[in-house]
Parts: structure tokens; C-alpha cells; sequence
């Protein structure tokens, strides 16, 4: 399903993003062009059969996601799972909320400058719990976390605000999840929006300027945390990238 998903993004970007075909007719097109399977067999044919089905929900009734996700330059497999999640537990916007049939360019403007109210990420439960691990042993919070206070956190959702041991390392491993695509780049802005994170040193919400700070110095320095800290977040990464069990 990742896969057709990722191909279903490349002809949107070829097609509508790159020629300004009309979203309806690059729907039809897709759709038609993807109606049979070369499988003999009826396992293989009820699986295409399912997920051709769910893709034309997909393009059908979630214009919305289609814009948030298929207008994005890159497509990646925490983006599937991100518009995995999304698919399957929210609902469409009411009908005419939507930005197809305005020029690609508009759309790419309307992607590109929308704030980001969220960190647009997706880590399922063997993730969270590898996050919450690794946050422990490299001391990032005052105190230790669990894969539930991991789930709020990046939900944005959290019920009582974390306090950082270490600015700095906090902030080195949120970049490291940036740099890897796990969470947007304005992750930043998020936690400072949400006051997600209260400060080591003054107990007050970290703001964009303190986190660009912390980064800033930690990326500075050689010591060994660091090392530690990005060998984690690749840990974290590569988890994300073995769980190909998930369909839509």
C-alpha cells in the first residue's frame, strides 16, 4: 500500500503540480490506469481489489489529506504513515473547504506558508516506547518519561509540561528527529506554541529562540552525549522504516 500510495504522489506531482492537470482528471486517469492486476490468484486479487478501493476513497473523499500530503515535494514513508493515521481517524472538512482547482502554484504557496500547529509525524507504539527509552538513558527530562508522556508530547496533548535536564541535549535530539524527517522542521515553533518544554535553568516554557540557541551550541561542541544522542535517533529511524506491516 506504501507503494502505491508513493506512485499516487509521484503522477500528482508530474501531473498536477507540474503540468496543472485538473484534479479530477488526474484522479480518473490514476484510478483507470491501476483497475487490473496481473495476479492469478484470488489472495492476490482481493488484496488489489481492497486496495484499490481504499486509494479511491482516498482521492475521492479526502481531498484534504491530498492536498496537505501529495503537494509536499517529497513523499516519504513517515509521510504515508502520518496520512495513514489521518485517514483512518479524522473526518473530511465540510464539502467546498477544499484548495483543488486554483493554480499548482497556489497550492504549492498554501503548503509551503500554512503554520504548523503539530509536529506532522506519526510514531507508532514500538517507536514511542524506543523514544521514551532512549530519552532516559541519555537524561533528557528531569525526570524519566514514559510511551505514554511520548505519545502526548508529540500529540502536542501533554498534561503536565516536561521539564529538560539539559536544554541543549533536548534540543539536539529534536533536531537529530528533524534531520532524520520524523517531525517537521518547525518543530521549533511547535514546542514553543504548546509550551511543550519547560526550561532547565529558568522553569518557563522554552521558546523558538532558547531552542535555537540550545541547538545551536550543542551542534558546537564534540562531547560524547551528542554522538550518543544521534545514534539513538537513527535507531528511531530505522525502526520507523522496518515496520512495513501497516496497511490502510
Amino acid at each position: 500500500m506504501w507503494l502505491f500510495f508513493k506512485e499516487a504522489h509521484e503522477c500528482y506531482q508530474t501531473e498536477v503540480i507540474g503540468c496543472g492537470k485538473l484534479y479530477h482528471r488526474y484522479k480518473k486517469d490514476f484510478l483507470n490506469s491501476h483497475s487490473y492486476t496481473d495476479c492469478q490468484y484470488a489472495a492476490g486479487k482481493n488484496e488489489h481489489k481492497k486496495n484499490f478501493y481504499i486509494m479511491e476513497e482516498f482521492l475521492e473523499e479526502r481531498e484534504d489529506l491530498v492536498v496537505i500530503f501529495f503537494t509536499k515535494v517529497d513523499f516519504e514513508y513517515h509521510d504515508y504513515k502520518a496520512l495513514h493515521h489521518k485517514f483512518n481517524t479524522t473526518e473530511p472538512p465540510p464539502n467546498g473547504q477544499y484548495l483543488h482547482g486554483k493554480p499548482p502554484s497556489i497550492l504549492q504557496t498554501a503548503q509551503e506558508t500554512k503554520p504548523k500547529q503539530d509536529f506532522q509525524c506519526y510514531f507508532d507504539s514500538t517507536q514511542l516506547n524506543l523514544i521514551a527509552r532512549h530519552a532516559n538513558e541519555v537524561h533528557l527530562f528531569s525526570a524519566d518519561v514514559s510511551e505514554e508522556d511520548m505519545r502526548k508530547l508529540f500529540s502536542c496533548q501533554v498534561c503536565k509540561q516536561l521539564k529538560a535536564r539539559s536544554n541543549r541535549r533536548v534540543a539536539f535530539f529534536f533536531d537529530m528527529l528533524c534531520s532524520k524527517n520524523l517531525i517537521c522542521k518547525q518543530w521549533q515553533s511547535v514546542i514553543a506554541k504548546h509550551k511543550l518544554i519547560l526550561s532547565s535553568s529558568t522553569d518557563k516554557p522554552l521558546t523558538t529562540t532558547k531552542l535555537s540557541s540550545a541547538t545551536s551550541d550543542a551542534k558546537s561542541t564534540n562531547a560524547s552525549i551528542y554522538e550518543a544522542i544521534r545514534k539513538k535517533v537513527q535507531e528511531i529511524a530505522e525502526c520507523g522504516k522496518n515496520d512495513s506491516k501497516d496497511t490502510i
